[in-house]
């Protein structure tokens, strides 16, 4: 399982070391994307035990590509850039939420401050009136 991949490498997790500067084959089946099979020769360039067990392994092996075979380098760039794309409409869509958010946040503000407005001045002008009746007793 991959943690990570891109046309330079791919970090994915391993359920033991690797040893560093070994050459190796990577065969990649890339999802939303019936029968694609990539594969990439590399080497081994990290190989480092996790903090926490993760279900798909311990380790985290890091392998740079040197070369794929046939159109798989093709295959696998198409992919990122979907996946790219796909993320980019995803945080578009997450920054748009978030700015509606903050507006209707500040348009609940503006309508509480306008109704304790309203009730200063309702309440100013009871006052008012009940001065000015206060006063109108008096001077009888």
């Amino acid at each position: 399982m991959t943690r990570n991949v891109s046309l330079l490498g791919i970090s994915a997790y391993g359920d033991g070391p690797s040893p560093l500067a070994e050459s190796t084959e990577c065969i990649l089946e890339l999802s939303r994307q019936p029968l694609s099979t990539i594969t990439a020769h590399g080497t081994v360039i990290r190989s480092e035990a996790l903090p926490e067990v993760h279900p798909d392994g311990s380790y985290e092996v890091g392998v740079f590509f040197k070369e794929f075979e046939k159109k798989s380098e093709s295959i696998l760039s198409k992919f990122l850039g979907r996946v790219s794309a796909s993320e980019e409409v995803a945080i578009q869509k997450g920054y748009l939420a978030l700015k509606q958010r903050i507006a209707a946040r500040r348009r609940r503000k503006l309508l509480e401050q306008r109704r304790k407005l309203r009730l200063r001045q309702e309440r100013l002008r009871r006052r008012k009136r009940r001065l000015a009746k206060q006063k109108k007793r008096s001077s009888r």
